[in-house]
């Protein structure tokens, strides 16, 4: 269950979330706006989060022979 919902965050993050972010961060960014902007809050709390779902994953299903602790 936890495999299939990371999974579907994973792509919707790749697909949508991160192309709205890169066309901002090329064209538009300034820090100014970025205190201003909830969608650029948003796609890093987005970060964050997804960060940290995916080390939780890895460490209760390590993909390898190595654990991380």
């Amino acid at each position: 269950m936890f495999n299939k919902i990371s999974i579907i965050f994973s792509i919707i993050g790749l697909l949508i979330v991160n192309n709205l972010y890169l066309y901002w961060q090329i064209y538009e960014f300034s820090f100014e706006k970025l205190l201003s902007n909830t969608l650029g809050i948003a796609l890093f709390i987005e970060v964050f989060l997804l960060t940290i779902l995916i080390s939780l994953y890895f460490r209760i299903h390590p993909i390898g022979k190595y654990r991380w602790y």
